[in-house]
């Protein structure tokens, strides 16, 4: 009786395991340094005036992480997210902080910054590194270099795997009620003796 509850347990508790994969949200991620996404060097220079990453194929519900920041602490970047057509803009007349997905500016000098977009359509997103502004000391000319690490999900169907955990489950919790127990021998009393 003992291992019934135990089987039953325990096919209560994958039931349990298989309804959250069923209904979770799953998520590996990716990361990438700029070495990873771009052959040009992590330095902007007047020449080059910004840098930039093509996020293609996008889908609905990914994440993007991003951390970039100047190498140096008397320079600081801007960092922007936007649509493809956006960028476009970006590069021939320029944006306003209300066509970006994402627009973080620094509060100081040598700051890092970071920022978590989830996709709400698919398509084409670029990442923008712009330098903003220097200490006044250090020329532009000079380029100011700049550090860059992002992480892109990947969503895990984990539908098909949940509901083979759950219906092992099932199959145990119904093992454990038809499995009968084996009858227990009680010993018998010796017949009593005949008598004399």
């Amino acid at each position: 009786m003992h291992m019934n509850k135990v089987i039953m347990g325990i096919g209560v508790l994958l039931i349990l395991v298989g309804g959250v994969m069923l209904l979770g949200t799953f998520n590996t991620y990716r990361r990438a340094a700029w070495a990873d996404v771009s052959q040009a060097q992590a330095l902007l220079t007047p020449q080059v005036g910004h840098a930039y990453v093509t996020l293609t194929n996008l889908e609905k519900g990914q994440i993007i992480k991003v951390t970039a920041g100047p190498t140096e602490p008397a320079d600081s970047l801007q960092l922007v997210l936007v649509t493809e057509d956006k960028y476009t803009q970006y590069v021939q007349t320029g944006i306003d902080e209300s066509d970006t997905l994402v627009w973080k500016e620094p509060t100081s000098l040598g700051q890092e910054l970071y920022f978590e977009y989830t996709i709400t359509a698919p398509g084409v997103c670029v990442i923008i590194i712009h330098p903003l502004k220097d200490n006044g000391e250090t020329t532009w000319q000079d380029g100011i270099p700049f550090s860059f690490e992002m992480e892109v999900s990947t969503p895990l169907d984990l539908k098909i795997p949940g509901f083979v955990v759950a219906l092992i489950g099932v199959g145990l919790i119904a093992f454990g009620v038809l499995r009968k127990p084996k009858p227990q021998q009680v010993a018998q009393p010796p017949p009593p003796p005949p008598p004399i």
